[in-house]
C-alpha cells in the first residue's frame, strides 16, 4: 500500500465512487481438526491492518475503503484449497451499485445465478402482470394469440439476462412451434374447461399463471444452456421437456392471484 494508492482511494471517494480492496491469490489451508479453511496468517494481518490502518508510529491513517475482501479465482490444489472470495465480492459490488445500475450488472457478471434469476423472474412478474392486464376483460380462448407477443417479449429478455439471443438458440421450424404453442390455445382450453363457470374465456388470472408458467419454464432451459448442460442443438428437445403443462399453469395459481391482488393495490 504505496502513497499513491491511498491517494488514488481517497480521490475515488471524494468522487463519492464506493471502493472495495482486493486481495487476490490468497491462498488457504485446511484446518485438521475443525476441517475449515483459513487463510495465511500474513494474507489475515494484512487485512486487519487495511481495515483500520495506522502508519509505522501507529496513528491512524485515512484509507476511505468500503470493504476488504480475500479471493483466490482458482482452485490452488492441497497447497492453497478451493477458489473463494468471488460470491463475496459479487454480493458487495452489488450492496454498493446504484440502484439504476444494479440489474446491468447482474447481467454482466457471470459468478452468481441467483443474481441472473432475480433479473429472469422480474421479467416473469412484468410479463405475467401485462398478461392479466390484457385479459382483464376475458378474452376468448380463439383469441389467446394477444398474449403471443407479451410471452415472445419476455422470453426475449430472459434469454438476454443470460447473455443469449433467442433467435439463434431455436431453429426456424422450432421458432414457429414455439409461437404456435406460446399462444396456448390447446393449453388454454384444457385450463378453463378445469374452472367451473369459465366457460371459453381467459381471465386475467389465467392468463398470468400461463405466462408465469411458461416464463419459469424458458428460464429453466435458458439457465441449461448458460450452464453447458443443454446444447444448442438440443434445444428443441429442451423446450418440449420443459415446456409448461396444466399441472404446472395450476401451481402459478396463488402467485398470479398474488400478482393482481399487488397491481390492483399499485404495488
Amino acid at each position: 500500500m504505496t502513497q499513491t494508492d491511498i491517494d488514488l482511494i481517497r480521490a475515488l471517494h471524494k468522487a463519492k465512487l464506493p471502493v472495495i480492496l482486493v486481495l487476490t491469490k490468497t491462498a488457504r489451508a485446511r484446518n485438521p481438526v475443525t476441517g475449515k479453511y483459513a487463510v495465511a496468517p500474513e494474507a489475515e494481518a494484512l487485512r486487519r491492518w487495511l481495515e483500520n490502518p495506522v502508519d509505522r508510529a501507529g496513528n491512524p491513517i485515512t484509507i476511505p475503503v468500503e470493504s476488504v475482501i480475500l479471493t483466490a479465482a482458482v482452485d490452488q490444489g492441497k497447497f492453497g484449497g478451493p477458489k473463494h472470495g468471488l460470491s463475496e465480492l459479487v454480493a458487495e459490488t452489488l450492496t454498493l451499485s446504484p440502484e439504476d445500475t444494479k440489474d446491468a450488472f447482474r447481467v454482466a457478471q457471470r459468478l452468481s445465478l441467483t443474481a441472473k434469476a432475480e433479473v429472469a423472474r422480474n421479467w416473469i412478474m412484468r410479463g405475467a402482470a401485462a398478461a392479466a392486464a390484457a385479459a382483464a376483460v376475458p378474452i376468448p380462448v380463439a383469441d389467446a394469440a394477444a398474449l403471443a407477443p407479451i410471452q415472445l417479449g419476455m422470453m426475449g429478455r430472459i434469454a438476454a439476462t443470460y447473455g443469449l439471443e433467442m433467435k439463434s438458440m431455436l431453429s426456424a421450424p422450432a421458432f414457429a412451434q414455439l409461437a404456435a404453442q406460446i399462444v396456448g390455445k390447446a393449453l388454454a382450453r384444457s385450463f378453463v374447461k378445469l374452472i367451473p363457470g369459465a366457460g371459453h374465456v381467459l381471465n386475467a388470472t389465467v392468463a398470468a399463471a400461463l405466462t408465469l408458467a411458461t416464463g419459469e419454464a424458458w428460464r429453466r432451459v435458458c439457465e441449461g444452456v448458460y450452464l453447458g448442460k443443454i446444447d444448442l442443438d438440443q434445444i428443441d428437445e429442451a423446450w418440449r421437456k420443459y415446456a409448461p403443462t396444466i399441472l404446472e399453469a395450476l401451481k402459478h395459481i396463488p402467485a398470479a392471484k398474488d400478482l393482481l391482488k399487488n397491481v390492483k393495490a399499485g404495488a
